[in-house]
């Protein structure tokens, strides 16, 4: 599992059936202490997470294989929304 920050959403109009109705986010992976940990992502969004949103992402088959996504496409989901980032610790 990895954190991430939410920081937009990925508007697609031509899809997978599969992948249709989901929603994604674009996201960048961070430290617990909220710096940027260097890279970007984007994910399935199963929670309906907003801007800002300090999240869990999971990568694999832990994301293609959840009772909300069913068999599908994608290679990383947000399945947790962390209430109060300020408190992570390393």
């Amino acid at each position: 599992m990895l954190l991430a920050e939410v920081i937009g959403s990925a508007v697609r109009t031509i899809t997978v059936e599969s992948i249709k109705n989901k929603k994604f986010k674009l996201v960048k992976l961070i430290k617990p202490d909220n710096e940027w940990a260097g890279s970007y992502s984007i994910v399935e969004d199963m929670l309906g997470t907003g801007y800002g949103d300090t999240v869990i992402i999971t990568t694999g088959s832990g994301s293609r294989f959840t009772e909300t996504t069913g068999p599908t496409h994608t290679d990383a989901a947000i399945i947790a929304r962390i209430d109060d980032p300020e408190n992570l610790k390393e």
